[in-house]
């Protein structure tokens, strides 16, 4: 909000407003009235489904809990709330108060009603929604994450960083796949990764990217924008620039060697479409429009 009212996209009187609807608190009691609630807690199974029993003691048994997990399957989640049929997917993406799109994934066991009910509440948030089937990743975090997979991958081939960011741009993307690592977290990444090892056991097959990240969280405590230090680094006014460092891990191939721009970028794209074309054999999407 604070961009907006330097922008005088908003006044000072609105903000205040929307802030006074807001009340942190730590106190689970506080949600004895609500209908629902939207749980936005760390990726992790257990942390999840602690969140879940503590909010049940307090929630009425006819709310809706929602989680906005961007990976773990929701049908996976519901069995750890008192009540399966009143759970649901409702991912949000950020940042939300800018992206007008919302996935609703309905579980094994989610209830029709509550079907209606969030798609109900994701229509007052003026959002747009997309239907999808359950399923590690979804849709969106899938076909988004394989553009970052491959932009990532090619880092540790010797690819330009910025080459990769620039192609990115130009094929229509708001920021490249190392800015958006870096906004997300790559510790939020590393730990989504362990999670799917642990989920899938001898049937988990890593992502190429997901080296380099270990890499950088592990060897180097660089979790991203949060902590100043990922694939960029931050200055105190707000600038960035690639971490020189990167150079040093994966060597640059030399400047004749590089791929051009036309190249990286159908990398990126096809990379996504094939990914989309798995989501259609594997249902995860059934229809074009979504």
């Amino acid at each position: 909000m604070k961009r907006d009212l330097e922008k005088g996209r908003i006044k000072e009187e609105k903000i205040a407003e929307i802030l006074s609807r807001i009340h942190p608190t730590t106190d689970y009691a506080t949600l004895a009235e609500v209908s629902i609630v939207v749980e936005a807690v760390f990726e992790d199974r257990d942390v999840k489904a602690e969140v879940y029993r503590k909010a049940a003691e307090f929630m009425s048994k006819d709310a809706v809990m929602a989680s906005n997990t961007s990976a773990l399957p929701i049908s996976g989640l519901a069995t750890t709330y008192f009540e399966p049929t009143q759970f649901i997917g409702l991912h949000f993406f950020s940042p939300v108060e800018r992206m007008p799109l919302v996935e609703i994934i309905k579980g094994e066991k989610t209830s029709p009603a509550t079907l209606a009910y969030a798609m109900d509440f994701v229509g007052q948030l003026r959002k747009t929604p997309i239907f999808v089937n359950d399923s590690r990743g979804f849709f969106t975090s899938r076909f988004f994450g394989a553009m970052i997979n491959e932009g990532v991958t090619m880092v540790s081939e010797g690819v330009s960083p910025a080459l990769v960011e620039q192609a990115a741009k130009s094929a229509g993307m708001a920021i490249g796949p190392l800015a958006v690592s870096d906004e997300v977290g790559l510790d939020l990444a590393h730990h989504a990764g362990q999670q799917a090892k642990k989920d899938l056991g001898p049937d988990y097959k890593p992502g190429s990217s997901l080296a380099v990240i270990t890499t950088l969280v592990e060897g180097h405590e660089r979790f991203g924008r949060k902590n100043g230090k990922g694939f960029y680094e931050y200055a105190a006014d707000g600038g960035k620039s690639i971490w020189p460092g990167l150079h040093s891990i994966w060597k640059l191939k030399e400047e004749s060697a590089q791929p051009s721009l036309a190249e990286v970028k159908e990398r990126l794209l096809f990379s996504q479409l094939v990914d989309a074309a798995k989501c259609f054999s594997e249902k995860v999407i059934d229809h074009p429009a979504d």
